[in-house]
């Protein structure tokens, strides 16, 4: 359990973390996945994801 648990961290969530950072820096605005999805793949997917 506690290798699942180790894996989860360093393959899943760590990543996901510094991705999100990453794109809160760089994009100002409100809305998250949405806004990042909308900005790099247009309206229709940002609705999409939301």
């Amino acid at each position: 359990m506690f290798a699942f648990i180790l894996f989860a961290i360093v393959c899943f969530a760590r990543p996901v973390a510094l991705m999100t950072m990453e794109l809160s820096t760089t994009l100002q605005g409100r809305g998250g996945p949405q806004l990042w999805v909308k900005t790099a793949f247009g309206h229709k997917w940002g609705f999409t994801s939301s």
